[in-house]
């Protein structure tokens, strides 16, 4: 009896073996849309497979996927957002850097090729996970589009690197309205110091979101030579809330300065302020915890 079911035993494992061997063979053996078609797949691992594969397929892959997205309400493209989704979280998470450009790169020419603001938006979203220097070249003309400057200066942000900001800095002056905001929010984000200069002048702007976008912008830089505006414009504000956030940026600029060794024109400029007799006690518990 004991022969019997190790020899039983021995065939389930076979059975079991050849079984998980087949599903890897037919995982790896189909094309780049008969991959997404089994998307959402039956189970993690293979989840996992289809996902790495599609990635390795890189320009077939996103170009095959870029051509089958379509603006919400004009067609069913969900299994094509969640086949990109994943493949851009699958090389954000991994450690291979040629692979993440490979994507990268694929994606700007997806980008270029796509005719719907939609679908740009949405590759640009996932476009911002994994994109490089490599990519600021091809993101940088939709700084100055109204639709899509947000998402550009995110994919900006997340790049980081002096040529992004650069491509900010150059689109500044080239773009109005709600594009223009993106940028300076997008260069305070980023801390990009070299910009202040060149953002102080909007914190004259008489457009109240151009002058928070500033205000913030600066006070995230911790650029001292903005100290007066924002002073001035948080005490014109009555050190108080208002549409500019003048008192929420001067508050972030002094923890900056701070932060950055000049304490002591952020003391000076608390002690005018608590000496003003206008200070709020919100604003004097902020201040304190300072």
């Amino acid at each position: 009896m004991r022969i019997y079911w190790i020899f039983i035993t021995a065939i389930l494992v076979f059975t079991g073996l050849n079984t998980t061997s087949s599903s890897c063979q037919n995982i790896y053996g189909l094309s780049v849309s008969e991959l997404i078609e089994r998307l959402p797949a039956e189970n993690r691992e293979d989840q996992d497979r289809i996902i790495s594969r599609l990635a390795e397929s890189g320009a077939d892959a996103i170009g095959l996927i870029g051509n089958n997205l379509v603006a919400p309400g004009s067609g069913d493209d969900v299994k094509f957002r969640y086949a990109l989704s994943g493949i851009v979280k699958h090389v954000g998470q991994g450690d291979d850097p040629f692979l993440k450009i490979n994507v990268s790169a694929a994606l700007c020419k997806a980008l270029s090729d796509a005719s719907d603001a939609e679908v740009k938006d949405f590759i640009l979203q996932e476009l911002q996970y994994i994109a490089g220097d490599e990519a600021v070249l091809h993101v940088a003309p939709y700084l100055s589009d109204s639709r899509l400057s947000d998402p550009a200066a995110r994919v900006m942000v997340n790049v980081g690197t002096a040529h992004a900001g650069g491509a900010l800095l150059h689109f500044l002056t080239r773009s109005e309205g709600e594009a223009r905001i993106s940028i300076i929010q997008a260069l305070g984000n980023m801390r990009y110091t070299s910009a202040a200069s060149r953002l102080r002048p909007f914190a004259h702007s008489d457009n109240p979101a151009l002058k928070a976008a500033a205000y913030n912008a600066l006070a995230a830089m911790g650029d001292t030579e903005s100290a007066a505006i924002l002073f001035e414009a948080a005490k014109s504000a009555g050190f108080d809330y208002e549409p500019t956030r003048a008192t929420a940026s001067w508050l972030l600029l002094l923890e900056n300065m701070i932060a950055n060794g000049n304490k002591p024109l952020a003391d000076k400029m608390t002690y005018e302020a608590l000496n003003s007799g206008k200070v709020p006690s919100h604003t004097i518990i902020a201040l304190i915890k300072l």
